[in-house]
């Protein structure tokens, strides 16, 4: 009984540190995408608006 839960308890913190590490990339993938539409957005309206 003791061995598996300390097994289970290794597998979710491996768990755990795996899916802050995959939130920390899709963040900033996600935050990158807005970020280069706007820029494209800006690029492509500038020399329309003149």
């Amino acid at each position: 009984m003791l061995p598996l839960l300390s097994n289970v308890n290794m597998e979710r913190v491996s768990f755990v540190n795996n899916g802050r590490r995959e939130q920390k990339e899709t963040l900033s993938s996600i935050w990158k995408i807005p970020c280069q539409a706007i820029m494209f957005g800006v690029s492509e309206k500038r020399p329309s608006s003149n």
